[in-house]
């Protein structure tokens, strides 16, 4: 299935406007980036935690607040080079790169 997103909470890898491939799948890893409903919305986010049959998912832009789903809540993933533990890792990257952007602006704003 192929979806359009809105918003920019998964820049800079996912894009708002950008259509992307949702692969139906039951097999969930750390750092995967997950399409999940939450009452009559779809969100695009990434597997942060995993605790038994909990999955906290969160954006990789430090927009939005972690949020627990379970695996009946997941559609499916986005696959790409930067799913499992490599996502991960990008995830935590990007968080710091953001962080550091945010200081500077702010900074130079007051």
């Amino acid at each position: 299935m192929y979806i359009k997103t809105s918003g920019g909470c998964m820049r800079p890898l996912i894009k708002s406007g950008q259509v992307v491939y949702i692969k139906k799948t039951k097999k969930i890893k750390l750092g995967d980036i997950v399409l999940y409903r939450l009452g009559d919305k779809n969100y695009l986010h990434r597997v942060i935690n995993i605790d038994k049959d909990e999955y906290t998912v969160y954006d990789d832009t430090n927009i939005t607040s972690p949020v627990k789903i379970y695996l009946e809540n997941i559609i499916g993933s986005y696959p790409t080079v930067f799913s499992g533990y490599i996502g991960f890792l990008y995830h935590k990257i990007i968080l710091k790169i953001f962080f550091v952007c945010r200081k500077i602006i702010k900074f130079h704003i007051n």
